[in-house]
């Protein structure tokens, strides 16, 4: 119960779009849990968490912030 009770505290994370970390906050925590249980909630979590990650990519570069759109630190990743 208390794997459970935590994950859902941090739930709310999955709005989050002012942190590149976003994926490492949830996977851990509701990754797990859906591989764990099957929860639909959990995967539901998980693909909103994924949309506001993807805010932070930018089409015309194609380069992830970490600061935010206006910063100059960018992630470059191989992943496109």
């Amino acid at each position: 119960m208390y794997a459970e009770n935590y994950t859902k505290r941090i739930e709310n994370e999955k709005y989050t779009t002012d942190n590149h970390d976003v994926g490492f906050m949830l996977y851990c925590s509701f990754g797990n849990g859906l591989r764990l249980t099957s929860n639909d909630e959990y995967k539901q979590v998980l693909l909103q968490g994924a949309e506001s990650l993807s805010t932070r990519f930018s089409s015309t570069s194609r380069l992830h912030t970490f600061m935010g759109l206006e910063s100059e630190s960018v992630g470059i990743s191989g992943n496109y």
